[in-house]
């Protein structure tokens, strides 16, 4: 069945993810400057106007789909990237279906661009319609137009020629239902390694030694804790702010008042125009250098503690500033603070020993025939009772994503409750066993089925493409093929 061709080459460019919208090759007759393209395959440009385009095109629909609080550069790269993806997508697959012998012919163009509902008007394919969109989209005529719709057919083409053979079978169907229709509850036992920290004894020989034998480790844990090893100096400040032609004038007047021994609080709350921080007294909390304006951030820092600032002049008004407290900052180096990051992590890596070992001995307790509740118990584990889980959910509360965990579950039978299995899991490792196990009903399994098992083929399909793409795009990079003078590779 043909999607929609409203606009006639927007089709499935990024597969199982976000579907973009079409590429336009700009041009007019004549001398034009030479403009550096944003990708080149085997020498052909994809220029940089069809990718300005085409980025265009989708920034609007990919709004739609990113979080709102994804930061704006972070966006601005994905959607770099996502277009430039699916222009060299398109190009790939079009020159792989020709060297394959895939061909569309001049039947099927002229077939295609009539029956686009953008160009006809009561039932009829109107030519002046079509002329009106091509110059708007900036193509170098109708020729040009007719040769994107050409590679449209081609891709579609390849992509069946490629997915087509993918088949899920009803045995694979009747699987996937079976797993999303079963829910089990779980006990499980955790060796937390924080609780086999208590009476660790690490000598001093032991942290210089391992301080010398692993540097990598103590530099990456400096890294990861490094807002605790350097600390800028911050100051905390109230601020009246006035705004204004005679900005500058009240804030004289006001200065005087608090000369005169008025309260800065109370008279930012009656003069100040930051209506942020008005009720607040002007209180702006602590804050460090490069956080406010420039001429702010001069005069506050030179304050001393309960001191006032004569007026300043920002671009957002003219401020008084009160000094309330200062913190000093400080700056631990890596090596001040390696015997402490070495000790530390000794003990991290003791305390994880220990609970591996308890782990063990509970899985061979288990392994033994001892039920799951005396195991636990003769080694000192906590037996821990989840909420019911399903095959689609993503992970364990307090466990992680506990992936091998969670697939071993669904193995599980009310006959064999118990696996001697230790799971390396999010914060320590666990043995888990059925409480209780329910299945879909046997006739609920053939509902739907054959729905079911094209759409599995479909996600299928979309996977065996998206690979084989990911695959040979990186095989034409290695090659010098496939180059990008502008923007980074998509990846």
């Amino acid at each position: 069945m043909k999607r929609s061709r409203q606009l006639v080459w927007a089709r499935n460019l990024v597969i199982g993810a976000v579907v973009l919208a079409f590429v336009a090759f700009f041009g007019q007759p004549g001398a034009r400057p030479t403009i550096v393209p944003v990708a080149e395959l085997d020498g052909e440009p994809i220029s940089r106007e069809s990718f300005e385009f085409f980025r265009a095109q989708n920034e609007g629909f990919m709004r739609q789909l990113a979080p709102e609080e994804m930061d704006p550069s972070t966006f601005q790269d994905l959607l770099d990237r996502q277009t430039l993806d699916a222009l060299v997508r398109r190009h790939v697959m079009s020159r792989e279906a020709e060297a394959l012998g895939l061909l569309v012919s001049d039947k099927e163009v002229r077939a295609e661009v009539l029956a686009t509902p953008g160009f006809r008007q009561d039932g009829r394919f109107e030519r002046e319609l079509f002329e009106r969109f091509v110059i708007r989209s900036g193509l170098e005529g109708p020729r040009a137009y007719t040769t994107e719709v050409q590679r449209d057919l081609l891709m579609q083409k390849f992509r069946r020629l490629v997915s087509s053979p993918v088949r899920v079978s009803r045995a694979a169907a009747e699987e996937a239902v079976r797993r999303a229709g079963t829910r089990v509850r779980l006990r499980i036992a955790v060796a937390r390694p924080e609780r086999f920290r208590e009476g660790l004894e690490i000598t001093p020989e032991e942290v210089e030694t391992f301080a010398q034998t692993s540097p990598g480790r103590i530099e990456q844990r400096y890294q990861e804790r490094l807002d605790e090893f350097m600390q800028p100096e911050e100051i905390r400040v109230r601020h009246i702010l006035l705004t204004g032609e005679d900005a500058r004038e009240r804030a004289e007047e006001a200065l005087v008042k608090l000369q005169e021994g008025q309260d800065f609080a109370a008279l930012a709350r009656e003069l100040s125009d930051d209506l942020a921080t008005k009720e607040q007294g002007g209180d702006l909390g602590f804050f460090p250098r490069g956080r406010m304006l420039p001429e702010f951030e001069e005069a506050a820092f030179v304050l001393e503690l309960g001191e006032t600032s004569s007026p300043v002049e920002t671009a957002r008004g003219v401020h008084l500033i009160r000094m309330e407290e200062r913190e000093a900052g400080f700056e631990k180096t890596r090596e001040e603070v390696a015997p402490e990051l070495a000790r530390g992590l000794l003990e991290e890596d003791r305390a994880a020993e220990k609970a591996r070992l308890a782990a063990d001995r509970m899985a061979g307790l288990v392994g033994s025939g001892r039920s799951f509740e005396e195991a636990a118990r003769e080694v000192g584990l906590e037996l821990e009772t989840p909420n019911a889980l399903r095959w689609t959910e993503t992970g364990i509360r307090g466990l992680g994503p506990a992936r091998e965990l969670r697939a071993a579950a669904f193995t599980l039978h009310p006959d064999r409750p118990d696996l001697p299995r230790v799971f390396d899991v999010e914060g320590g490792f666990a043995l888990i066993s059925l409480l209780e196990r329910e299945d879909p009903d046997p006739e609920a399994l053939g509902a739907g089925l054959p729905q079911i098992q094209e759409q599995l083929a479909q996600e299928l399909r979309a996977r065996v493409l998206e690979r084989w793409y990911q695959t040979r795009r990186d095989e034409l990079q290695r090659e010098g093929r496939l180059r990008y003078p502008l923007l980074n590779p998509p990846g």
